[in-house]
Order: structure tokens, then C-alpha cells, then sequence
């Protein structure tokens, strides 16, 4: 879907691939109860969101280094 609609396209691979799994575990997050996922499944999304928000963070320091 985010293919289709040219989501995160302005980005490089690796930082589209990092805003997708975001969005992804966000969306997990947001159903979890509407689709009984359980708590320890929704444990692991919260934390693998962590990651990849630290990830992304990272990325764009070192990209705000590069400018200056």
C-alpha cells in the first residue's frame, strides 16, 4: 500500500524502510485490541517500535552532521 501510494518515496532505502516499519508497528499497536493480539505480542511491538524510533532518530543526526 505504501508502495502505491508513493509513501516515503523523497527517501533513501534504508530510511524508507525504517519510516515503514514504524508506521507498521504503530498500526499493530493501535488494533491490538480489536484483534486480541496478545499483551506480550504487543510488548515486543511497542519495543521493536522503540528501536526503530532510535534507529530513525540516529539517521537523521547523522544527517544533520553532514550538513554543517
Amino acid at each position: 500500500m505504501q508502495d502505491r501510494k508513493n509513501m516515503f518515496a523523497e527517501y533513501s532505502q534504508e530510511e524508507m524502510l525504517i519510516r515503514r516499519e514504524i508506521d507498521a508497528q504503530k498500526y499493530l499497536i493501535s488494533v491490538a485490541e480489536r484483534y486480541k493480539i496478545p499483551i506480550e505480542e504487543t510488548n515486543v511491538t511497542k519495543q521493536n517500535l522503540a528501536n526503530y524510533e532510535e534507529r530513525l532518530k540516529e539517521r537523521l543526526n547523522g544527517k544533520e552532521g553532514q550538513k554543517e
